[in-house]
């Protein structure tokens, strides 16, 4: 008679701890910062794909691009304001690229190693970059990989924060894409060894600026929403895994002159930076 008396007790005992331990969880407050410890390297694989659909003669045409990378970054310190300055470039970098019957694989050699280096406030928002034009644009691709590098960023908030809290940052990509990004605080999980903060975004692309091709100057225009989750590791400030998918995006591209066209695209895309396993906590 003991012994089925002690079951639902034990049971109770147990949910009892449980519940506390979430609401304690959920009153904490956090106060957030990127680590500045100078010296401080990690690495991070990089995934990257996008299809862009479009139609052309009653015909839907796909173009697919794909990026695999590893990431260098590597913190050089703090400047005299407190702002950090940050060194990103690839270690490895592969970007294959097919439109129409047409296959690409981009010649990467003279990107790697290749640094960028990147000033960040307090909030982690970039405030500077130097090291773009060292970049080189890849053959047949036409990109130089700086987007790749830039959007492992994301901007912490001002105050502390607790469960559900929200917070708002923006950013500006090559003077035409503007991202406005929504921040939650979803909870606290362990990631790779670390304690984590779940933190879900929620992002609207604004794409609106002109794009030189060759001779032709492109006007291009349209918006996206993106929606994604980061991994934050807050004792350590550090990133361990950041994600993002956007959904049918849409961006039009029109030119002007003898072959002039305008084509609107819908675009799905996906990202992901991993802390590397040699990188994670044991």
């Amino acid at each position: 008679m003991k012994k089925k008396v002690l079951l639902p007790i034990a049971y109770f005992a147990l949910l009892t701890f449980f519940l506390m331990h979430t609401h304690c969880t959920q009153r904490k407050t956090f106060t957030l910062s990127f680590t500045n410890e100078k010296g401080r390297n990690l690495k991070y694989d990089y995934s990257f794909s996008i299809d862009r659909i479009y139609e052309r003669s009653g015909k839907k045409i796909k173009n697919t691009r794909k990026t695999n990378a590893v990431i260098d970054y590597l913190i050089q310190g703090s400047d005299k304001e407190g702002n950090i300055i940050v060194t990103l470039s690839f270690d490895l970098l592969s970007i294959y690229s097919k439109n129409l019957d047409r296959e690409y694989t981009g010649d990467t050699r003279k990107s790697i190693g290749v640094p960028v280096i990147y000033t960040l406030n307090y909030r982690g928002k970039v405030i500077e970059v130097k090291g773009i034009d060292e970049l080189p644009v890849i053959p047949e691709i036409g990109l130089k990989g700086e987007y790749d590098l830039i959007s492992l960023f994301f901007q912490l908030p001002e105050r502390q924060v607790k469960i559900n809290d929200t917070w708002t940052g923006s950013w500006t990509y090559s003077q035409r894409n503007v991202f406005n990004t929504t921040y939650k605080l979803m909870g606290v999980e362990e990631k790779y060894g670390y304690e984590c903060l779940k933190i879900e975004t929620s992002t609207e692309e604004i794409i609106s600026g002109t794009q030189q091709s060759g001779n032709i100057d492109m006007i291009m225009s349209g918006e996206a929403h993106l929606e994604g989750v980061i991994y934050f590791a807050w004792k350590e400030g550090i990133i361990v895994e950041k994600s993002y998918k956007e959904d049918a995006g849409n961006l039009t591209i029109e030119t002007s002159g003898p072959r002039a066209f305008k084509r609107t695209f819908s675009n799905y895309a996906q990202a992901k930076f991993v802390l590397m396993n040699n990188y994670f906590k044991r």
